[in-house]
């Protein structure tokens, strides 16, 4: 019998789904456990790429690093939200054709919230299904190329100024 995980598409830059995030600075103080968003970004990472000039928390040993080695099958998760960027933190905001286009509701806004990243393995115990849509776990359309682009240059920027956050999380 095949298992949830087994139904996970395979880990392509842009796919759009349900994921169990937690903020790095929110685990920081002290917060234990993510909230399910709505959407988050997938963006898959090479085996051995360095995330340099990233604060990098790890979920189970509390360390904190300056950079990140991905090991295999690592992703990137970037948090799609529908309160405005705080203080803290960076976000594009998405508009309503690219909502649309990805399966999202348009009765909100909502921005990718860039200037943190939670770091896991795929396929992850921390999706969620789509609601109303048992055994989906990704929206039906992956982010536009054009927007990841943008997502991908400002995620870029932030690096080199040295204000990612990442928590690398653990099933």
């Amino acid at each position: 019998m095949a298992s949830d995980l087994d139904k996970y598409p395979e880990p392509k830059p842009g796919l759009v789904f349900r994921y169990d995030y937690l903020r790095p600075r929110e685990f920081a103080d002290g917060t234990e456990h993510g909230k399910v968003r709505p959407a988050c970004i997938l963006v898959p990472l090479k085996e051995g790429e360095v995330f340099q000039n990233v604060t990098v928390i790890d979920e189970t040993s509390k360390r904190t690093t300056a950079n990140y080695v991905a090991g295999k099958n690592d992703i990137a998760i970037i948090c799609i939200q529908t309160d405005p960027p705080d203080k803290n933190q960076l976000g594009v905001k998405l508009d309503l054709r690219t909502k649309r286009y990805i399966g999202l509701p348009d009765d909100k806004e909502s921005w990718a919230i860039v200037s943190e990243v939670n770091i896991d393995t795929w396929p992850s115990s921390g999706m969620n299904h789509i609601p109303g849509k048992p055994g989906q776990f990704v929206y039906p359309r992956p982010m536009p190329g054009p927007m990841m682009a943008q997502l991908a240059k400002l995620f870029l920027r932030l690096c080199e100024l040295k204000t990612i956050w990442a928590l690398k999380r653990h099933p």
